[in-house]
């Protein structure tokens, strides 16, 4: 049974994953329980009250997870909050008081293995920064025990193609809120640099030297994304923060008066952006955010004054 979820899971990431608990057991009274009658107990409720230990793991699990029990999610969402949130089995599987014969602790509970996946080489790979460049290299660690990931060399050439059409192109499409990250790398003061994991770059180059190039803004993945080890090209979506970043679109969208599928011209779209959004807080920054959340979490660099630079100076001559 775990082979074939843990294929499926590996096949199929974003398959829904439905964590259960047995909450029903604890829908009883005492006067049912304790009487010859039971009429009012759950089905086989003798044999589900035995299961007393595996009842208390999964609750400790979910409790770490911070979700619901016999609530459904994404399986990504699921191991990658896994990894994130549950150092060790201690507390789950082994506690560090002597145990009764009641209790008994899961034999493989003070193994290294669980460790050994979450930190593989030392690498803490249930993080965002640490898919960046590694590729292949990050296979069997943490959630990447079960999680497909992009190649370097699938990265490499993904970067090279994406490029040749930016050069060749004239119409740029770029999601909404990538226009605030193309600011944040311009205020960092590395717009002669390219990345090896985005095409900021090449967006920021091809708009200050084509200035009234049409700019398409479009939901989902766009230009900037073709080389993202985050990004799926199979399933055409960014696998670590989707749900956040639609949210930013719209926020940018609406922001600036326009909607999905909209164009502008390049100078006239920046100016716009400037104009009505003063800082990128207001659109990624934690109060807009939560900040202790993994699913809603603010931008790491909204806060930085990465924008507020690019703004100050702008990327056009006049």
């Amino acid at each position: 049974m775990t082979d074939a979820i843990r294929e499926a899971i590996r096949s199929h990431p974003f398959i829904q994953l439905k964590l259960t608990a047995d909450l029903d057991l604890a829908r009883s009274h005492y006067l049912d329980i304790y009487s010859d009658c039971h009429a009012q107990l759950p089905e086989n409720f003798f044999s589900r009250r035995a299961d007393y230990t595996n009842r208390a793991k999964d609750l400790e699990v979910l409790c770490r997870l911070d979700i619901r029990p016999n609530t459904v999610h994404p399986a990504i969402d699921v191991l990658r909050l896994l990894f994130l949130k549950v150092e060790s089995l201690k507390g789950i599987c082994y506690q560090d008081f002597e145990m009764s014969q009641d209790w008994p602790m899961c034999e493989y509970a003070r193994t290294d293995y669980y460790r050994q996946t979450r930190e593989k080489g030392g690498q803490k790979c249930y993080s965002l920064d640490a898919c960046w460049n590694l590729g292949e290299d990050l296979l069997g660690c943490g959630p990447y025990s079960l999680l497909p990931i992009r190649t370097k060399e699938e990265v490499r050439k993904a970067k090279a193609e994406s490029c040749k059409r930016i050069e060749q192109a004239d119409r740029l499409f770029i999601r909404p809120h990538h226009l605030l990250c193309l600011m944040c790398h311009y205020g960092l003061g590395d717009i002669e640099n390219p990345l090896d994991v985005d095409n900021l770059q090449e967006i920021l180059v091809k708009m200050r030297d084509n200035p009234d190039i049409p700019v398409t803004l479009s939901e989902g993945c766009c230009m900037v994304c073709d080389p993202c080890p985050a990004y799926d090209p199979d399933k055409h979506m960014c696998v670590w923060i989707y749900t956040r970043d639609q949210l930013k679109d719209l926020r940018v969208l609406q922001k600036l008066g326009l909607k999905s599928g909209d164009t502008v011209r390049a100078r006239e779209l920046m100016n716009l952006l400037t104009g009505k959004i003063k800082t990128a807080v207001e659109i990624c920054g934690p109060d807009v955010f939560v900040r202790e959340s993994y699913v809603w979490a603010p931008c790491s660099s909204a806060e930085a004054g990465h924008y507020e630079r690019a703004r100050s100076i702008g990327l056009f001559d006049s």
